[in-house]
């Protein structure tokens, strides 16, 4: 749920307010979120950075797009760790196509910023 969401502004709000709250908690800079409640927004699959979800959002689109496993369409099932990734041989034509756009460009940041780690310069990579 994102901070500026039009749905539902409340719940937006109350969403940032709790990824305060963890911040501080984490810091233990101020009074932040119980543990119970942490533990409670996690049993519902609460996002703690919309960044790392975003990432991880991307990541798995690019899986999606890129890759075989075992000589088949990628389908995430929980288990393609046990299969062998194999990229698909029209890869660049892929990449190429408009619909996929959002790929190629996220594939670029990722190669900048690794690049920049690198050089041992800052990124937003860990």
């Amino acid at each position: 749920v994102p901070e500026l969401w039009d749905e539902n502004p409340a719940l937006g709000r109350w969403v940032a307010l709790q990824r305060v709250c963890y911040r501080n908690l984490q810091a233990e800079t101020k009074p932040g979120l119980t543990l119970d409640r942490v533990e409670a927004l996690e049993d519902i699959g609460f996002e703690w950075s919309v960044h790392d979800s975003s990432w991880r959002n991307m990541l798995e689109r690019t899986r999606r797009t890129l890759f075989f496993v075992d000589g088949d369409d990628f389908v995430p099932n929980g288990d393609e760790e046990e299969g062998r990734l194999e990229r698909r041989p029209d890869w660049t034509k892929i990449l190429g196509q408009e619909h996929n756009r959002d790929v190629r460009v996220w594939i670029d940041v990722q190669r900048y910023h690794y690049a920049r780690l690198q050089r041992g310069d800052s990124s937003s990579l860990t």
